[in-house]
Order: C-alpha cells, then sequence, then structure tokens
C-alpha cells in the first residue's frame, strides 16, 4: 500500500471541503507554521490562530501573524 495515512487523511479531507473550507485550511496551516518558524509550539500556534481568526479576517497569513503578535 503506497502513501501514509497522514497523506490518505489529507486527499479524504480534501474531498469533502469546499473550495473555500480548503483555502480557509491552508491559509490557517500557513499562519500556523509560521508561528511555530518563530518559536511558538505548534498547539499554542493553533490555539493563537483560531482566537485571532474568528475577529479578524485578512487572506494575508503575513497580517494574521502581526495580529497575533501584537495581541499577546
Amino acid at each position: 500500500m503506497s502513501g501514509s495515512s497522514k497523506e490518505s487523511s489529507v486527499i479524504l479531507t480534501s474531498l469533502l471541503q469546499s473550495p473555500e473550507e480548503m483555502a480557509f485550511s491552508k491559509k490557517r496551516e500557513t499562519v500556523i507554521l509560521g508561528l511555530v518558524q518563530l518559536g511558538f509550539e505548534e498547539k499554542t500556534a493553533s490555539k493563537e490562530v483560531d482566537k485571532v481568526l474568528k475577529i479578524f479576517s485578512s487572506n494575508d497569513p503575513g497580517e494574521i501573524i502581526r495580529e497575533i503578535l501584537k495581541s499577546l
């Protein structure tokens, strides 16, 4: 069997999501990865991203990261 279970999960998830949901998920993951690169733990980054995305709508991951850093 080729591919990992994580790859299969990503493929299945992408088949079940609308294009808007896929774009949101990709943006969210990009912001989380950016925060991890800045030294945040992934769990903390995920919580902060979810908190800020509820009140701040932007398509630019850099702007979202700046909002998160300002809120800390």
